[in-house]
């Protein structure tokens, strides 16, 4: 039963009185609500001001935090969710209950899986309240991603964090919300590329502080989405692995070889950051891919996940060192 008499706890935000009254509105009208916002408008610190807000009166709350770059739940390059129906004293310290892997801290090159991750995570939700956060992108690309997610997701509320109206040109395309359009937080403060790295840095070493090298014969790694070890192998001069699969010739060397065959260069692997699931199709948690030793026909993976829950590894087009720093991106085509 929902207690409507209960007043916050552990209020030590800057909370304007519109913020207040969007709340009173979403706790009297809203069920399923989507907080969007550029960068640097406080949707953090609005979500954490609603999570507190609606559990204090009795409510059991869904998180889907679909923030990827600049996480408050779990780890970067993630899509992931978590229920509470207690005030939190920061998103961050609440347990993940699932988590989608997108592979990379940017939309752009992953839409699909930013759609998709989000609607799975919120349909194994169950809550007297759902609250989506988004990424910063709003633009571009970016615009075409809020759209989608609101046609797939179907809020019945939608937050508008704007400085002007900036947002009006996913609004106006989805009519059917119920907009509640916010001034930002006073404390919310421009961050620099150099501070939102350094933040996701800090995301990936705690989550790999925990983490342990694991080597899987490859035969019982399936790789997803890929031709590697699908096909009939064959030698092939100044290869240091070469198939004939469904789709044609796939080569890895160190250099291009002549001819039309799908190539992969052996370091496409090295510190490459992946999702892996069981065998339920479930994502377990992520890690990065040391070496493929193609000899041996063997995989040595750094990750937290236990050996025996892993099924599937998904690549993904971020490289990261066992110290979270970034390497690069690149989209491996395995």
């Amino acid at each position: 039963m929902i207690n409507a008499n209960k007043t916050p706890k552990r209020a030590k935000i800057d909370i304007p009185r519109s913020w207040i009254e969007a709340a009173e509105r979403i706790y009297s009208q809203g069920r399923r609500v989507m907080i969007l916002g550029t960068t640097d408008v406080g949707k953090s610190t609005l979500l954490l001001f609603l999570t507190r807000y609606l559990t204090a009166r009795g409510a059991k709350v869904a998180i889907i935090d679909a923030d990827i770059g600049q996480k408050d739940l779990g780890p970067p390059a993630t899509i992931t969710s978590t229920t509470t129906g207690k005030p939190p004293r920061k998103i961050r310290e609440l347990p993940i209950e699932r988590l989608y892997f997108v592979g990379s801290v940017t939309p752009l090159g992953h839409l699909l899986p930013m759609v998709v991750g989000s609607k799975i995570l919120l349909e194994a939700c169950r809550a007297d309240f759902y609250l989506i956060n988004t990424t910063g992108l709003i633009t571009g690309r970016g615009r075409r991603l809020k759209s989608f997610k609101i046609e797939l997701l179907r809020p019945d509320t939608i937050v508008a964090l704007e400085r002007e109206r900036e947002l009006e040109p996913i609004l106006r395309a989805h009519p059917w919300p119920r907009r509640i359009r916010l001034k930002p937080s006073q404390q919310a403060r421009p961050k620099t590329r150099e501070i939102r790295s350094r933040f996701r840095q800090k995301a990936f070493q705690e989550y790999f502080s925990r983490a342990r090298t694991i080597v899987f014969d490859l035969p019982q790694l399936v790789i997803d989405t890929s031709l590697l070890f699908t096909g009939r192998r064959i030698d092939t001069p100044g290869a240091v692995w070469s198939e004939k699969t469904s789709e044609g010739l796939l080569v890895v060397s160190e250099r291009r070889l002549p001819g039309r065959i799908k190539h992969i260069f052996p370091q496409a692997f090295v510190n490459l950051l992946c999702g892996l699931y069981d065998k339920k199709g479930l994502c377990q948690g992520l890690g990065i891919v040391k070496k493929i030793d193609f000899v041996a026909r063997q995989i040595t993976l750094f990750t937290p996940v236990g050996k025996r829950d892993i099924y599937l590894l998904q690549p993904g087009s971020l490289y990261l060192s066992p110290e979270g720093k970034e390497l690069g991106r690149h989209q491996v085509h395995l």
